[in-house]
């Protein structure tokens, strides 16, 4: 299953490439930390996990992030003005969704300590917080070592951990003049992708959203681009993307094929390692809200703040030379005003968006 030691051992080996051949993916440590993240350490019969504030430590390490599809969450799986502080002091482990559960393990076996899981680290029923800490989005999600993305999963219930078929395990085989054996497995299938040869990424087709329904949430495209690594547990293997590659588990060689449409490394202008003009960014930009509007939003009064650590990264890389207004920008607002809505719409009843923005 993607929970075998084979399957940490290939996380381990893509990070280890990525920090060692990757110009475009960050490998200084860095000294940020969120304002909560989960401490997460091995129990004597199941891993302890607790909340703790950052502002008065004195030692920084890197943590990963979770990202996952919220569903109907269990009370224990969200931190509120309520529980804080008991919290604090321990979160049992018995309150923790599946997916919560299996994302500290593999954190655990990674050898990290520290875990981001919004729905634990923001205080849910406290406004101001959840404002905070979404202005914070791009900082959390960019500064993260790793991104580890429950994309099969629907719901906390879901996990990440799925069976490998039979035929697609390792298998030990004989060849006549060698007095060792060879081990070898069937090339894994990509149900629901397909792959294009003009590309070279995978597409996608029936049944996508079923499949990975992850890349079907709005919170997340802002989530996988910005974030500088990310695994993908699917329902076949695991799926690796960062900052210049992306590959799945079956590969024979890193650039032969990739996982899903578009590639995260397309948006080339919120990478601090390449130049990039005001024009290229513009145009960036475009293609980046023509693929967000696709996705799905539980609530329509989010379609700004969840694109915002996008556009913050954006606004940084302009180095303060436009304005960013209702989801355009003052330097291009000309050309960033045609726009069209390719199927009828209607305004949300929450929409917090002026009337000449795409996000109204």
């Amino acid at each position: 299953s993607t929970e075998s030691a084979a399957s940490i051992h290939q996380i381990a080996n893509w990070i280890k490439q990525c920090l060692r051949s990757h110009s475009n993916c960050p490998n200084e440590p860095t000294s940020f930390l969120p304002h909560r993240v989960l401490q997460i350490r091995n129990g004597e019969e199941v891993p302890r996990v607790k909340l703790i504030e950052t502002e008065n430590q004195t030692r920084t390490a890197a943590y990963i992030c979770l990202s996952h599809c919220w569903g109907s969450l269990r009370p224990g799986c969200m931190t509120t003005s309520k529980n804080l502080e008991s919290h604090k002091t321990d979160i049992p482990w018995s309150s923790l969704s599946k997916t919560f559960q299996d994302a500290v393990a593999i954190a655990i076996r990674l050898g990290f300590e520290y875990l981001w899981i919004d729905s634990l680290c923001i205080i849910q029923d406290d406004l101001m917080d959840w404002q905070n800490e979404a202005a914070n989005m791009a900082e959390i999600y960019r500064n993260g070592f790793l991104t580890i993305a429950a994309t099969a999963s629907h719901d906390g219930t879901g996990g990440l951990f799925r069976p490998i078929a039979a035929q697609h395990e390792a298998q030990s085989a004989f060849v006549p003049g060698f007095d060792r054996p060879i081990y070898c497995r069937q090339i894994l299938v990509h149900p629901g992708l397909a792959f294009s040869e003009d590309s070279r990424w995978l597409q996608d087709i029936s049944h996508y959203r079923d499949m990975f329904p992850l890349l079907e949430r709005g919170w997340f495209y802002q989530e996988r681009i910005l974030s500088p690594r990310i695994v993908h547990f699917t329902l076949c293997e695991l799926f690796w993307e960062c900052s210049q590659e992306s590959c799945c588990e079956c590969q024979t060689g890193a650039s032969s094929v990739a996982c899903f449409y578009p590639p995260k490394h397309a948006h080339d202008s919120l990478s601090s390692n390449r130049d990039t003009t005001e024009a290229s960014i513009s145009w960036n930009w475009h293609d980046i809200v023509e693929e967000y509007t696709a996705k799905q939003l539980t609530f329509e009064k989010d379609k700004l703040p969840a694109i915002s650590g996008i556009a913050k990264v954006l606004g940084f890389r302009l180095q303060g030379s436009t304005s960013y207004l209702g989801g355009l920008w003052a330097a291009t607002i000309s050309q960033d005003l045609v726009w069209r809505c390719l199927q009828p719409s209607t305004r949300p009843s929450e929409s917090y968006a002026p009337s000449w923005s795409w996000a109204s």
